[in-house]
């Protein structure tokens, strides 16, 4: 059974806001809103994580979410940076460095959109030989990135863009470390096409690996809850 290692970049600038502290701190159905939606996820309680990793920002009393982080997850790690990056891509990226086995199943989970997914993700990437994989959920509003999709693949990915009715739930899988790199490779290259508000993000990376193996698949969730747009 192949592993999983989380991604959690909390280095945007929506982390920390006078009007409501920490944005992962806020209490969410009696818990912390970052450690309900992890521990949620179905392949965290499946135990198919060996590993969490958290990317965060520098800025004032940095401290005390990371000694929450250090509570709620004893054996994550953590990453920080000094400033804003160039958008989530290149945040999780600091985090991708960090992975022990570049064999692991790579998550990046944006934990901005609360839902119900009972699949296995492991069993349905080796089991399809996927390159990436994307769950997503019905939607047209231009707040979300879409997946333009044809049978059981995804054909293309876009930023805040409604190409289709699959609305990104902000929770993206890599086959591998390889696949993410190629991923951002693509990404850095095709810059001026697909960056929005000169930023990276993670959905559009997914244009450099479509044609790579059995390509990019997806899966609709259930019960959905967008949380974002409450702190923008």
């Amino acid at each position: 059974m192949r592993n999983i290692s989380i991604i959690v970049p909390l280095a945007g600038p929506d982390l920390y806001n006078e009007s409501y502290g920490f944005k992962p701190l806020i209490n969410y159905k009696n818990s912390s809103l970052y450690s309900y939606i992890i521990k949620n996820r179905k392949w965290y309680q499946d135990g198919l994580v060996n590993e969490v990793i958290f990317v965060l920002r520098e800025v004032p009393n940095i401290k005390q979410l990371e000694d929450n982080i250090k509570n709620e997850f004893p054996n994550a790690k953590l990453a920080k940076v000094s400033d804003l990056t160039k958008g989530a891509l290149n945040s999780a990226l600091v985090g991708v460095s960090m992975i022990r086995n570049f064999e692991n199943i790579v998550c990046i989970d944006l934990i901005d959109i609360d839902y119900k997914y009972d699949q296995c993700i492991v069993d349905n990437m080796v089991l399809n030989n996927y390159s990436g994989f994307l769950l997503s959920f019905e939607s047209d509003l231009s707040t979300y990135s879409y997946l333009k999709v044809e049978v059981d693949k995804v054909v293309k990915t876009q930023e805040k863009q409604v190409i289709s009715n699959e609305a990104s739930a902000g929770t993206y899988f890599y086959r591998n470390v390889n696949m993410f790199l190629k991923s951002v490779d693509y990404s850095i290259k095709n810059f001026q096409v697909i960056n929005f508000k000169s930023n990276l993000f993670v959905c559009p990376s997914f244009n450099g690996i479509i044609n790579e193996l059995d390509g990019v698949g997806f899966d609709r969730v259930v019960d959905v809850t967008s949380l974002s747009k409450d702190f923008h």
